[in-house]
């Protein structure tokens, strides 16, 4: 059989899970958004919260990656998402 190694088919994506993983990806990137903003009003040093929104993308980077592949997102808007997260960060 195909077993949770792998071989056989794709399961088919879960019901509704498009829609609240858009939702999950769009909340996401306006945290980002927002913590990048909190980066450039920092006045004088601020390297060290530049570490910790580093950290804590990586995080949420891997939180929205769960969350797709939970609810069986296809391979291209997976790779599409996880995109568009990745440029939410101003620099």
């Amino acid at each position: 059989g195909a077993g949770a190694t792998g071989g056989g088919a794709a399961a088919p994506p879960v019901p509704g899970g498009g829609l609240l993983s858009l939702v999950i990806l769009l909340s996401l990137s306006f945290h980002s958004v927002m913590e990048g903003v909190a980066i450039g009003a920092q006045e004088g040093d601020a390297w060290n919260i530049f570490f910790a929104v580093v950290a804590h993308k990586a995080l949420a980077a891997s939180a929205l990656g769960l969350e797709l592949v939970g609810h069986r997102m296809p391979k291209r808007r997976f790779v599409f998402y996880m995109w568009f997260f990745s440029l939410m960060s101003p620099l």
